[in-house]
């Protein structure tokens, strides 16, 4: 439900009282990213990434090797850690 507070046009009255009328009870069976091998152009395709931040992903994995954790996706520079545990629900690592 966090997530409705993205979405474009609603407003943030509008996301609270959804909030109060539904839950997320499971997450569905969605494919993760793999943000170990996946490509500039495939990061730069997820909602939440930038061409930008795409790259400084995968210029930072290829100097300093894989990603164990979110956490450490704070070491990018850009990186919206404010967002962070919603992004890492679509990343595999």
């Amino acid at each position: 439900m966090e997530q409705m507070k993205d979405v474009w046009g609603l407003s943030p009255e509008v996301a609270d009282n959804l909030s109060s009328h539904f839950k997320v009870s499971t997450l569905s069976n969605l494919k993760k990213i793999d943000v170990n091998n996946a490509s500039i152009k495939d990061l730069a395709q997820f909602p939440y990434f930038k061409y930008a931040l795409a790259k400084n992903i995968v210029t930072y994995r290829s100097m300093n090797g894989d990603f164990k954790t979110k956490e450490d996706l704070s070491k990018i520079k850009d990186f919206p850690m404010d967002k962070i545990d919603i992004i890492a629900l679509y990343l595999a690592f």
